[in-house]
């Protein structure tokens, strides 16, 4: 399994749609860092909601400190999707891969 989902599962985001969408932020995340840039279109269809939804949780996922997000733009100066890391990932990776134990899930 993607050790990114593993993580995003092993959270606690208090809400079953936040949740469902950590994990399909999580599906998308690069093994080391933690990071990706799903559309916000990507996302509800994974999460099975719409693009609405995606936006009111991922604001709620930064606010409560399980993701960071960053603004991206294409070369004419367009947006584009935003940058998501799941915060605190990389270094839960590099403790697991280094054989050190996890500290218990971060509840909100």
């Amino acid at each position: 399994m993607n050790p990114a989902v593993t993580w995003a599962f092993a959270q606690d985001c208090g809400n079953a749609q936040s949740q469902l969408l950590l994990v399909a932020i999580a599906t998308h995340a690069d093994f080391e860092t933690g990071s990706c840039w799903p559309s916000a279109r990507a996302l509800a269809t994974m999460a099975k909601c719409s693009v609405r939804t995606v936006k009111v949780h991922i604001k709620q996922l930064k606010l409560d400190k399980f993701i960071l997000c960053q603004s991206r733009q294409r070369e004419n100066g367009s947006q584009t999707s935003n940058m998501i890391t799941l915060n605190g990932y990389a270094e839960w990776a590099n403790v697991l891969r280094n054989g050190g134990r996890i500290a218990a899930p971060r509840r909100v």
